[in-house]
């Protein structure tokens, strides 16, 4: 069975010497993110790692990073990412990467924060590609769009088309 961890015990046992800077940076200013619990998650497979909120207090829940981040180069970089993520607060906006997270980021041993830390092992087969017929460009996803919604252009603005979507339209059509 695996440990349980606090941000605590993991800085000590799973970054060792990566994790001292930061693990004395907490014990002097924020004391409290120390016993915020962290868990590895098998369950992540897009996402590096994140930090999880109490939906009505807004307190920190626990950080769950990628099981398949365990023992990899880019652990420190994920671990202080979403330890950054609990001392700045939860955010709304832009997911939470705001100035006050990166400056954080910096204060914790992290110079130069990614809002993304892409783990080769966690990197998928693009399913997916939708196309937009105003500017030709091509979008890759790895998971399909829901059928529900409008989904845009970033380039242009333009009506994004997917297969699946040229399917759907034309057995609606043929169905009349």
């Amino acid at each position: 069975m695996a440990r349980k961890h606090t941000v605590d015990t993991f800085l000590m046992f799973e970054l060792k010497a990566d994790g001292v800077h930061a693990r004395e940076w907490l014990h002097a200013n924020r004391p409290d993110v120390l016993q915020v619990p962290v868990k590895y998650n098998g369950r992540l497979k897009v996402l590096g790692g994140r930090a999880r909120f109490d939906a009505r207090t807004l307190h920190p829940k626990r950080i769950e990073i990628a099981r398949a981040a365990e023992g990899t180069p880019d652990l420190r970089e994920i671990a202080l990412h979403e330890i950054a993520h609990v001392v700045a607060g939860y955010h709304p906006v832009n997911d939470g990467h705001t100035k006050q997270w990166r400056a954080t980021c910096k204060l914790l041993g992290l110079e130069n924060p990614r809002r993304f830390a892409p783990l080769p092992s966690l990197e998928r087969e693009q399913k997916l590609v939708a196309h937009c017929p105003g500017c030709g460009q091509q979008w890759h996803r790895t998971r399909y769009y829901k059928q529900r919604g409008h989904y845009s252009c970033p380039r242009c603005g333009g009506d994004l088309v997917t297969k699946r979507h040229e399917l759907l339209a034309l057995t609606r059509s043929s169905k009349r």
